[in-house]
C-alpha cells in the first residue's frame, strides 16, 4: 500500500448538506471516520466545515474525539473515500460516515478539540491536524447548537499508511 491520500466531500451533491444535532449526544457524532484493524495508520490532515442551509440557532458547538476502539454500531450514511493520489486506485480501509449511531466512550476515549462559535453562514471552522489513528480507532466529529441544529458543506483530508 505505501503511502496514500484519501478525502471525502458532499462535492458530489454539493446542494445537501449534513445535518448535526440540537444537544450533545456520545453515540451521534455528525461524522465519523473508523479503522476496524490494522497494520495501519491514519494521518488526519484537514477537516473544514461549512455552514449551509438554515442558520444555526445559538452558538454552534463542535467538538473532536479520538477513539482506540472502533465505535460503529449502526446507522449512518457512508461516503466512499476518493484516492488523491492521481495515478492510483488503491481503495481506503477506513470507513466516513455521517450521522452513524456510536457505541458509549470507552476507556480509549480522548477529547481533541472543543469549540464554540457564533453561527454564520460560510466557513465556520478548520481544523488542520495530524491527528492519527493506529490500528484500529475513530475519530469522531460532534456538531451541535440549542436551538437550531447546524446544516454543514464539508470536507476531510487523511493520509493511510501501512505498519510494517
Amino acid at each position: 500500500m505505501g503511502r496514500e491520500q484519501y478525502g471525502v466531500t458532499n462535492g458530489f451533491t454539493p446542494d445537501v448538506a449534513v445535518i448535526g444535532q440540537q444537544v450533545f449526544n456520545v453515540t451521534t457524532p455528525t461524522f465519523g471516520i473508523f479503522i476496524s484493524s490494522g497494520p495501519q495508520r491514519l494521518i488526519l490532515n484537514r477537516m473544514r466545515l461549512c455552514q449551509a442551509g438554515s442558520l444555526a440557532g445559538g452558538l454552534v458547538n463542535i467538538h473532536i474525539t479520538i477513539d482506540t476502539a472502533d465505535r460503529r454500531s449502526s446507522g449512518g450514511v457512508a461516503i466512499v473515500p476518493r484516492n488523491t493520489n492521481g495515478g492510483s486506485s488503491i481503495a481506503a480501509k477506513a470507513v466516513f460516515l455521517k450521522n452513524p449511531t456510536c457505541l458509549a466512550n470507552g476507556f480509549g476515549t480522548r477529547p481533541i478539540s472543543t469549540e464554540a462559535k457564533e453561527a454564520k453562514l460560510g466557513d465556520l471552522t478548520e481544523y488542520t491536524g495530524p491527528l492519527e489513528l493506529w490500528n484500529t480507532g475513530s475519530i469522531l466529529v460532534y456538531t451541535f447548537a440549542q436551538v437550531t441544529a447546524p446544516a454543514w458543506l464539508f470536507s476531510f483530508e487523511w493520509i493511510e499508511t501501512e505498519l510494517t
